[in-house]
């Protein structure tokens, strides 16, 4: 029997301060990460990106998404201000039959 576990997506309304916005597929190619990278199951790249935004204290990135069109928001709740407001606008659950 295959299980499937359940899933929520939510839509997130936040305020951060040092966002940085990596959807641009050229500033993506400057920095080694292309779609195969993307959708890899080695992260490596994408973490070591990650780490760079932590080292400068941003408390989120932007990244393009690697199982649908669109945009992510990754929050690096370490460096969010503790006053910072986060409320969920909206939340649907998935259909996994």
């Amino acid at each position: 029997m295959l299980l499937h576990a359940k899933r929520t997506i939510h839509r997130l309304e936040v305020e951060l301060k040092s966002v940085l916005d990596l959807t641009d597929r050229e500033l993506l190619a400057s920095l080694d990460i292309d779609d195969e990278a993307l959708g890899s199951d080695d992260h490596s790249r994408c973490q070591a990106v990650g780490g760079a935004a932590a080292f400068l204290k941003s408390d989120g990135i932007i990244v393009p998404s690697a199982r649908s069109p669109g945009h992510n928001l990754v929050i690096l709740f370490e460096y969010v201000d503790p006053v910072a407001e986060l409320r969920v606008v909206q939340s649907e659950a998935l259909d996994r039959a």
